[in-house]
């Protein structure tokens, strides 16, 4: 199923800044915006190596 295997990747790339065994809890408003800005300025293999923030700025700026 590609739902799951798409949880499974943004999952993984959720573990890249918080480990196992981390404590949900203590993330704070500023970490999770620092893990998304990552996450969404990380280039991508299917957007032809550019990041989805690239891409919304480039179809929102038309």
């Amino acid at each position: 199923m590609e739902t799951q295997g798409s949880n499974e990747n943004w999952n993984g790339l959720i573990r890249r800044e918080f480990k196992k065994g981390y404590n949900f809890n203590l993330i704070t408003e500023l970490d999770l915006l620092e893990v998304v800005n990552k996450i969404n300025n990380m280039p991508r293999e299917i957007f032809n190596w550019k990041s989805s923030q690239e891409l919304f700025y480039l179809e929102n700026r038309k």
